[in-house]
């Protein structure tokens, strides 16, 4: 819910401010001060390596979807991250063999057909361009990347860190990141946020929303990452953003021909059968962690 949400919130913010990098820095402000807030400091074994892995991806993900917002519709932007999954998926079962993620029948016909929804979408939306599809690309790559090395540091080489501890170095190292390349491309984009907040108060209303979603986001995409699958966790993300694109076809009068609806429920169908095969899987798992020994996180 916070991510179908927050997508939404980024959306209406991105497009009434026009300042997708502030607006970023913004929510990662907000995250860093919550996480303070919680005083759960632990940086123990591991620190170092999340530091200087999860947080670049995190910050990469994060600018390409923030700018991808301007030339691309909702339903775009969801349906090219369905993709997800699949490289996530090959990446997952090759490379990573500690991992209990195993291509099958049913993952690859889940996948591809998360892929074929997500064809027979685009096809019939006219709203992007190929800047748009270029940032949404790099924005998946990167989440495919980042969501296998949280995954790695949380299950395989688990790291002796607090979730909010976490959530400070990935927003702490992120803002730093995110201010440089501002300052650099765009200097005036916290000048637009802030001239745009004080001239609407719904503008003020949806950036408010989109940093305090940032916070919720952010503690649970880490605790529940550790218990699945980075390939299940983009399945997941994929399904579960159809209520997303929905909104977009009611609300936003983005595409909803008879061949979007199409691709949207092809979508939805793989994700659904790739969560039926390993749900019973990510269930033991679950119930195994909890039972054997307390959780470092």
């Amino acid at each position: 819910m916070s991510s179908l949400l927050m997508s939404l919130a980024n959306k209406m913010a991105v497009t009434a401010t026009d300042a997708p990098l502030a607006l970023t820095a913004a929510q990662m402000c907000f995250t860093t001060l919550a996480a303070c807030a919680a005083c759960d400091f632990h940086f123990g074994d591991g620190t170092l390596a999340w530091a200087f892995t999860v947080p670049p991806l995190f910050v990469f993900m994060l600018c390409a979807s923030m700018l991808s917002m301007e030339f691309v519709s909702l339903g775009a932007w969801v349906v090219i991250r369905n993709l997800g999954p699949i490289v996530t998926l090959v990446v997952e079962s090759t490379f990573l063999t500690q991992t209990d993620v195993r291509i099958s029948y049913q993952t690859v016909c889940g996948t591809m057909m998360l892929a074929a929804g997500a064809w027979i979408y685009e096809a019939n939306d006219m709203h992007f361009s190929q800047i748009g599809v270029a940032l949404v690309i790099l924005n998946l790559i990167a989440a495919v990347f980042e969501r296998i090395a949280q995954r790695h540091l949380l299950a395989v080489r688990v790291v002796d860190v607090s979730r909010p501890s976490l959530m400070i170095l990935n927003n702490t190292t992120g803002v730093v990141l995110v201010l440089i390349v501002q300052i650099i491309f765009v200097p005036d984009d916290a000048f637009r946020l802030g001239h745009s907040m004080t001239r609407s108060a719904s503008t003020a209303t949806w950036v408010a929303l989109s940093c305090m979603l940032g916070v919720t986001l952010s503690y649970f995409g880490i605790w529940l990452q550790g218990l699945i699958s980075a390939t299940s966790f983009m399945v997941l993300g994929a399904t579960t953003k159809i209520l997303l694109v929905v909104s977009g076809m009611l609300l936003l009068g983005e595409s909803s021909s008879f061949m979007s609806w199409l691709g949207v429920s092809l979508s939805i169908c793989g994700g659904s059968i790739y969560g039926f095969k390993e749900l019973p899987a990510c269930v033991t798992c679950t119930c195994i962690k909890a039972k054997a020994a307390p959780i470092l996180l």
